[in-house]
């Protein structure tokens, strides 16, 4: 070790070696994103041997770095270094600590060393979307001479990507995010939260959720958005926003007079931009469920957030497939602990996803004839050769019945038990299954 150390210290003082590495990746490449890739690798190097062995070399001072680094970030490093993980999990399999610990090293140096560069990102982008926005506004305001600015970058959308992709793969590298230390790495995690702009709202949430995944991860992120650190990134706003849009697909519903209701013809009525949102609001609390059985009980104890119930008001509204299939997947998390098991039962059966009785009935999240999952797959998931909300809701039963089979369960004056869903599992699911195509086969 003392001699690896010597031999460092002799390498980051090495005139020659410095000035023909900084000549090398300058020069030009076939891959330029590969190139951005070094570069950046480069000017983390530069600042280690400044910070470190406190060298006076040009290369190694902030102006050049600061050139170095810009370069590298123009030039698409950040996308480049996703595409290095997820090529290496397509070929693997799996993550090897080794390749995540390495990219999480280059990460922590950047954010800890050079965080003037993800603050000016941040705010670049943000400057550049709202130039964006109000030149889309004039437009439509029938000022057609005006000239059209830049397209936002993404440089700081791509730089949350990268971390995302990172720590999705490597949980037990992400405590250091959320604890105290001479690095406060959650400064970034607070700054990049900062009156963030709707496009990037599902970004920075797949992020957190990618830095909850352990017991001890997971309880501090539900502590960091139970103190409601921004207007938008907390527990109430994420539940309210569930409960509101329950409620704006019951008056939807009530409006409906005969005919085909939207949950029988499939037709959703949510635009793709909130369903993205959606999507991430159900993956951050899947995560942090999924992960720390306090922040479970926490979560379902809350009469305010009112978490299963707004599941289930969002299960039989006209959503697509994979938003269904995202709430039913937050329901499985919560089917961990034994003791919520009852209750989602209870939920499942009032809700009637699995039709059990066949009286038109009111029932407790809608009072019109539900058309149930059985529809969903047969007329919705078949047609598009994908069954999502099928798999994710077998993925339920599967978890509730190892848990709890309850002899008395029961709508109505129907014969009691779980023989209906057992039914649909086996004859409308697997007896069934050479009838459907499938694109994944």
């Amino acid at each position: 070790r003392k001699g690896g150390e010597e031999a460092k210290s002799l390498l980051v003082t090495h005139r020659a070696f410095l000035d023909e590495g900084s000549a090398l990746i300058n020069e030009p490449w076939k891959n330029t994103q590969c190139q951005a890739f070094v570069k950046y690798v480069w000017a983390i190097f530069l600042t280690g041997c400044r910070l470190r062995e406190n060298t006076n070399l040009d290369v190694t001072q902030s102006p050049a770095v600061e050139v170095l680094l810009r370069s590298a970030i123009n030039g698409s490093c950040f996308v480049y270094a996703r595409s290095i993980l997820a090529q290496w999990k397509t070929e693997h399999g799996e993550m090897s600590q080794w390749m995540v610990g390495s990219f999480d090293e280059l990460l922590v140096q950047y954010l800890s060393f050079l965080g003037n560069s993800y603050m000016d990102l941040k705010n670049e982008e943000e400057a550049a979307t709202r130039a964006m926005q109000s030149y889309i506004e004039y437009r439509e305001r029938g000022y057609k001479d005006l000239q059209k600015p830049e397209t936002p970058p993404y440089h700081f959308k791509h730089l949350l990507q990268f971390v995302t992709a990172i720590y999705e793969t490597g949980p037990e590298f992400a405590s250091k995010f959320w604890q105290p230390g001479p690095l406060d790495l959650n400064a970034f995690v607070r700054f990049s939260g900062d009156n963030l702009q709707q496009k990037l709202f599902p970004t920075y949430l797949e992020m957190l959720a990618s830095l909850g995944g352990s017991d001890d991860n997971a309880q501090a992120l539900f502590k960091f958005l139970n103190d409601i650190v921004s207007k938008f990134a907390n527990w109430n706003h994420f539940f309210g926003a569930l409960q509101q849009i329950g409620r704006d697909f019951s008056a939807v519903e009530g409006e409906q007079q005969g005919g085909a209701t939207s949950s029988q013809t499939g037709v959703q009525h949510m635009a793709e931009e909130e369903q993205t949102m959606l999507l991430s609001i159900l993956e951050l609390l899947k995560v942090v469920l999924q992960h720390s059985e306090s922040v479970r009980v926490r979560i379902f104890e809350n009469k305010e957030w009112l978490a299963l119930e707004s599941c289930f008001s969002l299960l039989v509204s006209p959503l697509v497939p994979k938003v269904k299939a995202a709430l039913m997947k937050v329901v499985s998390a919560f089917a961990l602990s034994p003791q919520f098991a009852f209750h989602i039962w209870d939920f499942v059966e009032q809700s009637q996803i699995v039709r059990t009785v066949s009286s038109n009935i009111n029932v407790k999240y809608h009072s019109l004839p539900p058309s149930g999952i059985k529809f969903e797959l047969t007329e919705i998931e078949a047609r598009s050769e994908e069954y999502p909300y099928t798999e994710a809701f077998i993925e339920l039963m599967k978890r509730l019945l190892t848990v709890v089979v309850p002899s008395d369960l029961r709508l109505n004056s129907r014969v009691p038990g779980v023989e209906p869903y057992l039914h649909f599992r086996v004859s409308d699911v697997f007896l069934t299954f050479a009838a459907r195509a499938y694109t994944a086969l």
